[in-house]
């Protein structure tokens, strides 16, 4: 059943971010994006940071390397949405709701959508075989989907733009899929500062080691798309109640969406939020942690 009671805990940052309302909302925000970045600095092998270093022009000590991530983290939304129109569709995969995720090919039919992107930027950049944005251009994008692919509402859609039309009463945001975006990461921090929240996620994740299981040598971008999607389903859909629509994968507006969509308005309680945001905590820190390994892997 939808919760109905208002959540007051919601941050009242992003007021911007949020009022856009489009299916390119920006994943995690910039400080989840920035979260996710230094995380995987904090877990770099020398060689590794010494490259990553060298592709985003600064020195390789661990705080400029840190500190290069967390901007890079962000530049895709920042700036080249703009500049490059073509990688908006890159930030994500829409696959439906009850859809059979064994394949995720017919998601992503022309090769532009996040799992694709990941595989390409992860073959091509140790071979410094870059595109058009170059080896600093096609890190930050590799750097920014290991965020984005780890947003839940990145790799699902319920015939409502991965939850950009469905509207949500909360204090800032305006649909569910900027909740995720940007209020529960404020959640996570409960009003520390990015390096301090990335630092604490870190260390309670190196307390227990164990809990992710997930390996480059064995595992690739779809496996974490199927992840995310199945997280879409039982922590983002499920717990409110919201019914499945028939698939429609590719809308250019939320006018297109079915009208049991459009008229749908869930209220996020504190149920709700407090399960969402340790969701959210999760993902952050796994995001890190497996940036980090992918980025090892490239560099052994």
């Amino acid at each position: 059943m939808t919760v109905r009671r208002r959540s007051l805990r919601m941050s009242m940052a992003g007021v911007a971010l949020l009022l856009l309302g489009a299916r390119y909302a920006w994943p995690w925000g910039n400080d989840g994006h920035q979260i996710v970045a230094r995380i995987a600095a904090l877990n770099l092998t020398p060689k590794a940071r010494r490259h990553v270093a060298q592709l985003l022009g600064v020195s390789s000590g661990p705080t400029s390397v840190a500190n290069a991530m967390a901007r890079a983290a962000v530049w895709p939304d920042t700036y080249l949405r703009n500049h490059a129109p073509k990688s908006k569709p890159w930030h994500f995969i829409d696959i439906c709701r009850g859809a059979d995720a064994s394949n995720l090919d017919p998601f992503c039919p022309s090769g532009g959508c996040i799992t694709k992107k990941i595989e390409e930027y992860r073959a091509n950049i140790p071979k410094r075989q870059f595109d058009e944005f170059g080896g600093k251009g096609d890190l930050s994008l590799l750097i920014h989907f290991m965020g984005d692919i780890h947003q839940p509402l990145h790799c699902a859609t319920n015939a409502d733009r991965g939850g950009n039309c469905v509207t949500v009463e909360l204090v800032q945001s305006q649909n569910l899929h900027s909740a995720w975006d940007t209020d529960l990461v404020k959640e996570v921090e409960s009003g520390s500062t990015v390096e301090a929240t990335a630092e604490q996620l870190n260390e309670d994740f190196q307390s227990n080691r164990s809990k992710d299981a997930f390996s480059w040598s064995s595992g690739t971008a779809d496996d974490l798309a199927r992840e995310s999607h199945g997280l879409a389903e039982s922590e983002v859909y499920a717990p409110l109640s919201i019914p499945k629509d028939p698939c429609q994968a590719e809308m250019v507006s939320c006018r297109d969406a079915p009208q049991a969509v459009q008229d749908l308005h869930v209220s996020l309680g504190p149920g709700y939020t407090d399960t969402a945001t340790k969701t959210v905590r999760g993902q952050l820190t796994r995001a890190g942690m497996r940036l980090a390994n992918l980025l090892n892997s490239l560099w052994p």
